[in-house]
């Protein structure tokens, strides 16, 4: 695995002094609340060890409340009060559960952890460099990424006239969808979007991309989508349809090929310190809010080989990891 760190855009340098000396409060057990409305997955089994490097020690002098929507998202406002009224310290969410944890509290400071909105846009920060409020954290909100997942694409499929892209309905996967279809125009592309809202519609939603005649397959980016990404690499084959997409997760679980940042990575380098300067005492709203600006290239060959496609060289060479 690529071992590069996350580097914020903003202040970085800032966070990553919290990993210096200062003492743990002490006398008192801490809570951190963990709002998401997929499964437990591979950010909590990174965060646990990582926040024990800090000082924090689950289960003795830090509590985590884990609630999970398990992809009913008409319960994550429940889940939310239900962290509000064990009086958590900190709450970690991703860009679906953000709406309920900001219905639940404004006060309780609360950690984007895997967000794919601009949380300024959103009106949920006064800006990246202060936000302002009881927001903060990492955003990975980059629709012009878009556009280069394309690129990849046609590297491989130079025949390539139409793209299906795999689209969620809420404003930042729309704005991705803008950026796919402007960067699709860029490379004379047409594109057809499906929009996914339940897992049930994965199935339906990949036929109907199949019969528009669509080429490969776009997949922005998405929680949700994050948490699917294996069926999701399963209907790509089945359907016979090149993937890219922006987590390497999807393209270790099948997937031809992703470009974007390391979520693992992610979960052990970045949300950590936030959550350590926090319980320190830190306002969330004088944490600047990040971004990361390393992302990587995986490819899939075998993959490839299954879909009968040749991988140009150039690509490979590019490529931080080809999985064979």
């Amino acid at each position: 695995m690529n071992r590069r760190a996350f580097i914020g855009v903003i202040a970085g340098s800032v966070l990553a002094s919290a990993r210096s000396v200062a003492a743990q409060p002490k006398g008192r057990v801490y809570r951190a609340g963990f709002l998401f409305p997929g499964s437990p997955g591979l950010g909590i089994a990174a965060f646990e060890p990582a926040i024990r490097s800090l000082g924090w020690v689950p289960g003795q002098n830090l509590i985590l409340e884990q609630r999970y929507a398990h992809g009913d998202l008409s319960r994550l406002p429940a889940l939310a009060a239900e962290l509000v009224g064990l009086k958590v310290d900190v709450i970690l969410v991703s860009s679906l559960a953000i709406p309920a944890a900001r219905a639940a509290t404004r006060t309780i400071p609360t950690i984007m952890a895997f967000a794919v909105d601009d949380p300024v846009e959103e009106g949920w920060a006064a800006s990246l460099a202060r936000p302002g409020g009881n927001l903060t954290g990492v955003t990975l909100h980059a629709p012009e990424l878009a556009g280069k997942r394309l690129e990849l694409l046609k590297g491989v499929l130079p025949g390539m006239r139409r793209v299906g892209v795999l689209a969620w309905p809420r404003p930042g996967g729309l704005g991705q969808v803008r950026a796919a279809e402007a960067a699709a125009r860029s490379l004379g592309l047409q594109v057809h979007v499906v929009e996914v809202q339940e897992t049930a519609q994965y199935d339906s939603a990949v036929e109907t991309l199949k019969r528009a005649g669509a080429d490969a397959l776009l997949v922005l980016s998405s929680s949700t989508f994050f948490a699917e990404r294996r069926h999701i690499a399963d209907l790509a084959i089945k359907h016979r349809l090149p993937l890219v997409a922006p987590f390497r997760e999807v393209a270790e679980s099948g997937g031809l090929m992703a470009y974007g940042p390391n979520i693992v990575e992610l979960w052990k380098q970045r949300v950590p310190v936030y959550v350590d300067r926090i319980l320190k005492g830190a306002k969330p709203g004088d944490l600047p809010i990040e971004q990361p600006t390393k992302y990587e290239l995986i490819v899939n060959l075998q993959t490839a080989k299954t879909l009968g496609l040749a991988i140009p060289q150039s690509l490979l060479l590019r490529a931080d990891q080809v999985i064979e």
